[in-house]
């Protein structure tokens, strides 16, 4: 699959390539100009992820991104930009974004969610959006739908909406947390992966991306000794690899391990650049040279 992707370039002068698929940061082996690329899919995934990356995320909480937002976004050499947040709905107003983001700016531009009505507003997406980011909260329908809040999509819901999207010519990545426990009934940890790789597989998704739980240092009161010490095999990241390690994935879907992103507030970022923007938006953008600190997990 040949897909855009962003060629930048940190402080220091390190090239990278920002897949807005994954939100992943790659190392190339080989020239690339700077700017906005075509490139393989699978090529990109083949190059090592940088595990702590310059601070990719800005977030804050707006409906619309315009006028003085995009402004900003300019001066701060951002190179991509995730609509994304619990207040972003699947509505008119994303698709206005999303277009204001293409047109105005070279931006590469994703949607994170996990909110309904993604089959709705698919088409109107595609030629502005490079790609979707789809929470599926476990592989089966029975355990999403009982993990599922108001507002947040059902299994069913997602599925038909990750179908209309890559129907309409949107790359589409699945991202499913990896719960720091498995209660009784639940599939185990190496089965839960193989079956969400297997969902990824039939939905024509470009890959898997599997989020680990952070591990907790003690018991809570709901939670006693045996509780936290299957926590401990199921949370974290390195315990997500190597059950990622031990699951048979059919070869022809890519699985990985979400590392965290860093967290910038929009308005630190507008800031920054000298500009100001409204209070209410929920993105996160790909900023180069703003900075580097320890991932920080960004709720989807």
């Amino acid at each position: 699959m040949i897909r855009p992707f962003a060629v930048t370039v940190t402080p220091d002068g390190t090239l990278l390539v920002l897949d807005p698929a994954t939100s992943a940061a790659h190392r190339p082996c080989q020239p690339l100009t700077l700017g906005r690329a075509l490139m393989g899919h699978q090529q990109v995934a083949g190059w090592a992820e940088v595990p702590s990356p310059p601070r990719l995320t800005v977030r804050t909480d707006a409906v619309r991104l315009t006028g003085p937002v995009l402004e900003g976004l300019a001066a701060s050499g951002a190179a991509a930009v995730d609509l994304c947040g619990p207040c972003r709905e699947l509505d008119d107003d994303l698709v206005v974004s999303a277009r204001h983001l293409r047109l105005e700016h070279p931006f590469l531009v994703a949607v994170t969610t996990d909110r309904p009505y993604l089959e709705r507003v698919a088409e109107s997406l595609a030629g502005f959006v490079d790609a979707v980011r789809v929470r599926l909260l476990a592989p089966t329908e029975h355990e999403h739908d009982q993990k599922a809040r108001q507002g947040q999509a059902s299994y069913r819901q997602t599925l038909r909406g990750v179908r209309a999207a890559v129907d309409a010519g949107v790359p589409v990545e699945l991202v499913m947390p990896m719960p720091p426990a498995v209660g009784s009934g639940s599939l185990s940890g190496t089965r839960r992966i193989e079956a969400a790789a297997t969902r990824a597989l039939q939905l024509r998704a470009t890959g898997l991306t599997l989020l680990p739980a952070p591990l907790r240092k003690h018991p809570s009161p709901t939670t006693g000794a045996r509780s936290l010490q299957r926590a401990g095999r199921l949370g974290g990241r390195q315990t997500v690899e190597r059950l990622l390690e031990r699951a048979d994935i059919p070869g022809q879907v890519r699985v990985r391990v979400g590392s965290g992103r860093t967290a910038v507030p929009l308005r630190d970022l507008l800031d920054h650049a000298g500009g100001a923007g409204p209070a209410r938006t929920e993105a996160a953008f790909a900023v180069p040279g703003i900075g580097a600190g320890p991932p920080d997990r960004v709720a989807l």
